[in-house]
C-alpha cells in the first residue's frame, strides 16, 4: 500500500502585495538609514558615564537602580534622539550634502525624502523621545532631552542656523554631547543641582575637542556650499590646534579632580596617570586628517579608559 499524499498548491501573491511588502522594507530601510546608528554611542556613552559618576559620589543616591527605566532612557536619548536631530539636519542640508562625497548616498539626497517628510520624521521621533524619557527618567531628564532637541533645531534651521556660525557651531554641540548629557545620566539616580559644576566644564572640553575635528572633515565642502562652520572660517590647522588644547585641557582637570576625590576617587589616581598620556597622544594621531573612522576608534578609546577606571572605584 502506499501512502496517500495531499498536495498543497500555494497561493501565488498579487504583485501588487509584493510590492506593497517591498515598499514598506525600503521605507524601514531608509528611516535606519536616516538615524546613522553609528552617531548613537555619542549621546547615549555620556549618559551611561553621568550615570556611573553619580553612583560613586559621595553620598546616598537619591534612587535606587531601575535597569528597565535606564534602558528607556537610553532609548529616548539614542535612536530616538538622532532620528529627530538628524531629519531637521537633513532637512536643511540638502544643497550642502549634495557637494559632499561623504554624503551623496543618502537617502535625501538621492529624492527618497522629502522636506516635509524629514520634518515630519523629526517632530514623530522627537515627541516619541520626550514620551519615552518622561517614563524612564522623569521630568528633569526629559527637560534636558527636550533642549538637546531645541539645540538640534536651532543648530540646523535658519533663521539662527548654529552651524553656520564659526565657535557657536561646536559650543552647541559641545553643550548638547558634553554637558546635558552626562548631566542627564546624572539625573536619574541624583538631584541636578548636584551636578558639579567641574564636570560640566570636563565634559565641555571634551566633547569639543571631539566635535573640532568632524567640521574638518567637511570643510571643502562647507565651503563650496557657502557655510562659514569654525574650519572654513579659521583653517583645519587652527581648529586642529583648538582642539589639541581643549582635549589637554580636560584631561588636565580630569587628573586634578581625581588628587581631591571628586568625578572619581583618589585610589584610581595611578591608572589615571598612566592612562591619561595615552589618551592625548591618540587624539594627537587620531585628529591629524581625521575621517569618522579615526573619531570613532577616539571615542571608543575613550570608553574603555572609562571602564578601566570605574571598575576599581
Amino acid at each position: 500500500m502506499h501512502a496517500s499524499r495531499q498536495v498543497v498548491h500555494a497561493r501565488p501573491r498579487p504583485v501588487s502585495e509584493l510590492t506593497v511588502d517591498t515598499a514598506r522594507l525600503g521605507t524601514l530601510r531608509t528611516l535606519f538609514e536616516l538615524t546613522r546608528p553609528w552617531f548613537w554611542p555619542v549621546s547615549m556613552v555620556p549618559v551611561v558615564m553621568g550615570l556611573f559618576i553619580a553612583h560613586q559620589a559621595p553620598g546616598e543616591p537619591a534612587a535606587g537602580p531601575q535597569p528597565g527605566r535606564y534602558v528607556a532612557a537610553l532609548i529616548a536619548a539614542g535612536p530616538l534622539l538622532w532620528a529627530s536631530v538628524l531629519a531637521v539636519n537633513d532637512a536643511f542640508d540638502v544643497e550642502t550634502d549634495r557637494l559632499n562625497e561623504r554624503r551623496r548616498h543618502s537617502p535625501h539626497v538621492r529624492g527618497r525624502l522629502g522636506r516635509r517628510q524629514l520634518l515630519g520624521c523629526a517632530a514623530s521621533a522627537g515627541g516619541a523621545a520626550c514620551l519615552l524619557a518622561a517614563w524612564g527618567g522623569g521630568l528633569i531628564f526629559t527637560l534636558g532631552l527636550a533642549g538637546v532637541l531645541a539645540l538640534g533645531w536651532i543648530y540646523s534651521a535658519p533663521p539662527v542656523r548654529l552651524k553656520g556660525r564659526p565657535v557657536w557651531d561646536v559650543g552647541c554641540n559641545a553643550l548638547a554631547v558634553g554637558v546635558l548629557g552626562p548631566m542627564g545620566g546624572w539625573c536619574l539616580t541624583r538631584p541636578v543641582w548636584e551636578y558639579p559644576v567641574s564636570l560640566a566644564i570636563t565634559g565641555f572640553l571634551t566633547a569639543a575637542a571631539l566635535y573640532l575635528p568632524t567640521v574638518v572633515i567637511d570643510v571643502d565642502a562647507d565651503r563650496a556650499a557657502g557655510v562659514r562652520t569654525t574650519a572654513v572660517r579659521f583653517g583645519p590647522a587652527v581648529v586642529r590646534i583648538l582642539g589639541i588644547l581643549c582635549w589637554t585641557a580636560a584631561v588636565l582637570l580630569t587628573v586634578y579632580l581625581t588628587t581631591r576625590g571628586e568625578v572619581l576617587p583618589r585610589r584610581v589616581l595611578p591608572a589615571q596617570l598612566t592612562l591619561s598620556p595615552l589618551l592625548w597622544l591618540a587624539y594627537v594621531v587620531l585628529s591629524h586628517r581625521p575621517t569618522i573612522r579615526r573619531l570613532a576608534v577616539l571615542s571608543a578609546a575613550l570608553g574603555v579608559a572609562f571602564v578601566f577606571l570605574w571598575i576599581p572605584a
